[in-house]
């Protein structure tokens, strides 16, 4: 009898550790180091804050999930630290944490096996505890192979593109160094470009835009394209926090001038429009206007269909004018008969007619968009369903 009492006591147990979440170890984070060594485990560390949204959600919705559980409590010594308290200070010094949550994955020596900055769900988090697993390729093998003194290009293009991931900082003219003009045409140093470069007189930048052609042929247009609006763009926030900042227009001509850019109109219109949106002059006012005048100049066929998504998305969003809402829904219904992504601008279309105060429409187009939606092998629901709710709630108390 007593043996049956143990073996159900143990069958229950069992049971109960699976469908739990994560078990966080309850000790100093010495002790958790020492259990880490004992158990050749890796220290998962959720670097939180009291107030950090994102750090209660994952608490709430993926630190409980069973799988998640499962995952983490085989292949983890599981830890918290409040990076305002006690032990949490120390770490956030020694690891340089600054933006929270901050999922810090260490070996029991405290060195870095891995990390990633910022809120994920559940696949996303057992996906980035396999990186943090897998030893060979990880964060923290090559910061050791760095701090050895390998200092190969192609490593360091590893290195670089790594540390980029986690939003760990690098200075990149270590790699670009090792670079001759004609090597910058590879594909990793645009990604690399595209990681890192944000000023106009950087060289590196200066070779991307006085090649724009050779570049758009290699990886496209619209890729590359975007990448100089937006080195152009924060190279702009910079100039306009001189004691005495020159107009906007002429601050663009200055630095687009000396290229020569074949399309030269376009980008004046696109940086002028993401300018107005990314700096500390935000205005969706402006945004609206230029976009309008960049359609109408350079000609919608002209223009990247997923750049006019774009347009119409920032405008059903942040724009109240009526004048650029029904510009809005003429840009949706050339989207449309180009059969562009029909539930993603129907739902925009949907959202620009509650805004002009037309529930009906609204509502007629939400619910076709969804209809749509539910028809992909891997439809995401849950942003037609919440606007279809709250347009219902809206209605009622009319």
């Amino acid at each position: 009898m007593r043996k049956i009492i143990i073996l159900i006591t143990i069958l229950i147990s069992s049971s109960y550790s699976f469908s739990q979440g994560i078990v966080f170890f309850d000790g100093s984070f010495d002790k958790a180091k020492e259990l880490a060594k004992t158990q050749n485990k890796i220290i998962f560390i959720d670097c939180y804050t009291s107030w950090c949204g994102p750090c209660k959600w994952m608490a709430k919705n993926v630190f409980t999930d069973s799988v998640v559980g499962a995952f983490y409590n085989a292949n983890f010594i599981n830890y918290k630290l409040d990076m305002e308290k006690g032990e949490g200070k120390i770490a956030k010094k020694d690891y340089k944490i600054n933006g929270y949550p901050t999922l810090l994955y260490i070996n029991g020596d405290g060195e870095i096996e891995h990390r990633s900055l910022g809120g994920c769900d559940t696949a996303e988090f057992i996906k980035t505890g396999k990186k943090a697993l897998d030893i060979e390729n990880n964060y923290g093998n090559l910061l050791r192979k760095y701090k050895s003194g390998n200092r190969n290009p192609e490593f360091l293009s590893e290195y670089a593109l790594s540390c980029a991931n986690l939003s760990i900082p690098y200075d990149i003219n270590e790699y670009f160094k090792t670079q001759a003009d004609t090597e910058l045409f590879k594909e990793i140093n645009l990604i690399l470009i595209e990681w890192y470069i944000v000023n106009n007189n950087m060289r590196e930048f200066k070779f991307l835009a006085n090649n724009i052609e050779k570049f758009s042929q290699l990886y496209g247009k619209q890729r590359v394209e975007n990448r100089v609006v937006t080195i152009i763009t924060k190279s702009l926030w910079h100039l306009a926090l001189q004691k005495d900042p020159i107009p906007l227009p002429k601050a663009i001509n200055k630095i687009i001038e000396p290229f020569h850019f074949k399309d030269s109109v376009k980008i004046f219109y696109k940086v002028e429009m993401q300018y107005y949106i990314t700096s500390k002059e935000l205005n969706w006012q402006k945004y609206a206007i230029i976009a309008n005048e960049y359609i109408k100049t350079i000609g919608i066929e002209q223009i990247d269909l997923s750049e006019i998504y774009q347009i119409t998305n920032n405008i059903s969003k942040n724009v109240s004018d009526s004048i650029y809402l029904k510009k809005g829904i003429e840009w949706c219904d050339y989207l449309t008969s180009k059969k562009f992504q029909i539930p993603e601008v129907t739902l925009v279309k949907a959202r620009i007619y509650k805004k002009l105060g037309n529930n009906i429409k609204a509502n007629e187009f939400a619910q076709f968009a969804l209809t749509e939606e539910q028809k992909k092998t891997y439809p995401r629901l849950k942003e037609y369903q919440n606007f279809i709710n709250e347009l219902e709630k809206q209605t009622k108390k009319q």
